[in-house]
């Protein structure tokens, strides 16, 4: 499994990066174990942020020596939230045009990316973090 940030919206002048969970689908198929694993520390991640963000603001502050003032404006409870949502199939497509304008990738029809996307298992571990029409 890999963790990326991603933009969620390159047209913003506030932007917004969110970690993004990815992984070959016969890695999961074959760890499941270890996909429900880190699902269940992802979301207990969630709740633990939401149930002390300024104590969990100031761990993260503190370990990346950034003032507590600048770390407030960049650590807000409602940033900090598992999902599968149909922003980031947005982000993804908007980030695949980018890429094949830029030439960084060949141009050809885009990809459905709700098709590549396992949103069981996290559907499993706590429905309302997917939100994506499936």
């Amino acid at each position: 499994m890999e963790i990326a940030a991603q933009d969620s919206d390159r047209s913003r002048s506030k932007r917004h990066a969110r970690p993004t969970v990815l992984g070959k689908p016969s890695c999961g198929e074959s760890h499941p174990q270890e996909v429900q694993a880190v699902l269940r520390a992802l979301v207990a991640a969630q709740w633990a942020i939401r149930a002390n963000l300024v104590e969990k603001r100031r761990t993260i502050g503190n370990a990346l020596k950034i003032d507590d003032a600048m770390v407030a404006q960049l650590f807000q409870r409602e940033d900090y939230a598992v999902s599968l949502d149909e922003a980031m199939l947005l982000a993804l497509d908007d980030e695949t045009r980018w890429a094949i304008r830029k030439g960084l990738v060949e141009s050809r029809p885009m990809p459905n990316y709700l098709n590549a996307i396992k949103y069981e298992d996290l559907e499993a571990e706590l429905p309302t973090a997917v939100t994506v029409v499936h």
